[in-house]
């Protein structure tokens, strides 16, 4: 076992050993081995004495406290996650930030001080990234979702709020099979008192495999409604990841083009930045055509391919003039999606009956 992987047990087994935090959550015990996959995050389920439910208690790794930027996002999400409580499609906050100190002995006898922080939110049952691994859902559970999915951020776009770190793994799904949008981590509100956590970023919020072209070339730190295209960019590339199993950065934009595309980008002046970038996206979005569902193991059935492939291409449309951010109309391209299917299946099942009758 590494020293890094013995820390993170024993900051697991301090807090499971705890026979209450607060006086209100008791029978704290990790959501799996390794606490969950968060690099900066312990997550545990635990008993709400107040209510009798089970909840998720997410901690801030005490070990992470000196990454500034990672605390602040921590203390970020715990601000906006409350301002949509009792809204659906969102996973809602339970309690307040919470924070305790637990004395800890090193190996030379030296006790020091260890803070620990963190908050409860709703328990769910699992996440849209381990229905894709295990291809557990239905082509009509996928647009439905999908939809949730869509719903969720049209609804906190609604409130000026850009995500910023949308992916499969942050789309839980709940004991009754609702779906949730959870890990405002990453999330800025774009209007309003609140400024972004540092001024100017190098790299892009969020994870490498679900940016936008245009996120990598931050200009979100030019204009940060940039990052409301980028939440759209990154639904289309969950919407092909549903229906492929694969994700779609890897086919159209590997880490070297990204690496690239920041690194030239934060050497353009800022004031320039945004012309420069429109300036090449249009060549960039030629030169990078998006593939087809089509081609990734049959998960789509044939009759909505092609609706899938027009869905999710004017999403993620590399060229961010070119995507499609209405939900109107993505609600009317998912319904299309599903009377299809819908369809298709009636017209397979009388053929089926006409094999099966001889008629």
């Amino acid at each position: 076992m590494s020293a890094k992987t013995a820390q993170r047990e024993a900051l697991l087994q301090t807090i499971e050993q705890k026979p209450h935090l607060n006086g209100r959550f008791e029978r704290m015990e990790r959501i799996d081995q390794h606490g969950g996959g968060g690099q900066f995050s312990l997550v545990f389920r635990a008993l709400d004495r107040h209510t009798k439910q089970d909840v998720a208690l997410k901690f801030f790794d005490p070990t992470q406290r000196t990454d500034m930027y990672r605390w602040e996002s921590f203390k970020r999400e715990i601000d906006l996650l409350p301002e949509f409580n009792r809204k659906p499609d969102i996973l809602q906050c339970l309690s307040g930030l919470m924070e305790f100190k637990e004395n800890f002995t090193s190996q030379l006898g030296i006790i020091f001080g260890v803070d620990f922080a963190y908050y409860a939110v709703e328990l769910a049952e699992y996440d849209a990234s381990v229905a894709i691994a295990g291809n557990r859902w239905s082509a009509r559970q996928k647009l439905e979702y999908f939809r949730a999915m869509c719903r969720a951020v049209q609804r906190i776009h609604r409130e000026r709020v850009a995500h910023r770190d949308l992916k499969p793994s942050n789309f839980l799904i709940m004991s009754d099979g609702t779906l949730r949008l959870s890990d405002f981590g990453a999330a800025r509100m774009i209007a309003g008192s609140r400024n972004g956590i540092a001024a100017i970023y190098t790299g892009p919020p969020g994870d490498l495999r679900y940016v936008s072209p245009e996120m990598m070339a931050t200009l979100h730190d030019m204009n940060p409604s940039f990052a409301f295209r980028g939440d759209i960019y990154a639904l289309g590339a969950i919407l092909f990841e549903l229906f492929t199993g694969t994700v779609l950065n890897l086919h159209v934009l590997n880490g070297n083009t990204l690496a690239f595309l920041n690194h030239a980008m934060n050497a353009v002046p800022p004031d320039q930045r945004v012309q420069t970038y429109n300036g090449f996206v249009s060549a960039l979005a030629s030169g990078h055509p998006l593939p087809s569902v089509g081609l990734f193991g049959g998960q789509a059935p044939p009759s909505i391919v092609g609706l899938i492939d027009r869905l999710f291409r004017s999403l993620a449309a590399l060229d961010y003039r070119a995507r499609k951010c209405d939900f109107v109309h993505i609600f009317m391209q998912i319904d299309r999606c599903l009377y299809v299917l819908d369809h298709d299946a009636a017209y397979h099942r009388w053929r089926e009956q006409k094999r099966m009758f001889g008629v």
